[in-house]
């Protein structure tokens, strides 16, 4: 499962959880483009997560700036 996330500051929130890493990928740019026009400063990432030797962790795939 493929997720978007916005962090801002020491918040975070998920903008999606999808199978599909392309609609995710266009939902960061998307929302990349409505952020910036709101003027909100912070971190999309697009990732999911993994289990590596028994401990879950965030694969990351891309990043935006915001």
């Amino acid at each position: 499962m493929f997720k978007v996330e916005f962090t801002q500051d020491n918040k975070s929130e998920i903008l999606i959880e999808t199978e599909d890493r392309k609609k995710a990928a266009d939902v960061a740019i998307s929302k990349q483009a409505e952020f910036k026009a709101e003027q909100k400063k912070g971190i999309i990432s697009l990732y999911e997560i993994s289990t590596e030797a028994g401990k879950p962790m965030r694969k990351c795939y891309d990043f935006w700036e915001v």
